[in-house]
């Protein structure tokens, strides 16, 4: 005879869990829905835990110890990249262009110029490493220029400009390959760092 089954007792939710084992409810979630953390399903609902169980399993397959490194002796600086020279005329106006040059630039959005034409608008928190990247893709530029732009707005900036200067290079789609805000985010962000490309975006919309 098999032995009867009682149910556990002291079952908890993905929620419960969170605040007893360090780990979000929605990772607890995946973990089980994926068939590796224990747990029980009761009439095939949500999965439920039990703390023991649940412990044991963390301890074994998703901890581990970092002893940690020495401090560098040396202090990474942050500096400005210098005022950009001779931008295209398409961005020759936005008051704090810079050039990307071997200094370590603050996040923002960047140009890719082609024979004084504007071929790509993108967005990095590390722009170096992310046009190495395009160019290592075969993306044709000659020319790189920089705008230092806080990471909460690069979304936004990285859009509006796309849709005021439409790049060859950036999606083919009406918004430029970027979800399209209201026009009046685009002329917001524009009139902060781009000014003189606000009528352009309010002419693209009458259009």
């Amino acid at each position: 005879m098999e032995p009867e089954k009682k149910l556990p007792r002291g079952l908890k939710t993905a929620e419960e869990m969170e605040e007893i084992i360090k780990i979000p409810a929605q990772r607890i979630r995946e973990l089980a829905e994926a068939g590796y953390m224990p747990h029980w399903l009761v009439d095939g609902n949500t999965p439920l835990f039990q703390v023991t169980k649940a412990r044991e399993w963390v301890a074994q397959n998703i901890v581990r110890q970092v002893d940690g490194a020495p401090l560098p002796t040396t202090v990474k600086v942050m500096v400005e990249p210098p005022r950009a020279k001779r931008p295209p005329k398409a961005i020759a106006h936005i008051e704090n262009l810079r050039e990307l040059t071997g200094v370590n630039p603050p996040p923002g959005i960047y140009f890719l110029v082609w024979r004084g034409q504007i071929m790509y608008i993108g967005q990095s928190v590390n722009p170096y490493v992310r046009i190495a990247t395009h160019a290592k893709d075969g993306k044709a530029f000659t020319r790189a220029y920089f705008l230092p732009v806080p990471r909460g707005e690069l979304d936004a900036v990285e859009g509006a400009l796309i849709r005021a200067l439409k790049p060859r290079l950036n999606g083919r789609g009406a918004n430029g390959g970027v979800i399209a805000p209201t026009e009046v985010d685009d002329e917001k962000s524009l009139a902060r760092y781009a000014p003189h490309l606000v009528n352009e975006v309010k002419q693209a919309g009458a259009a």
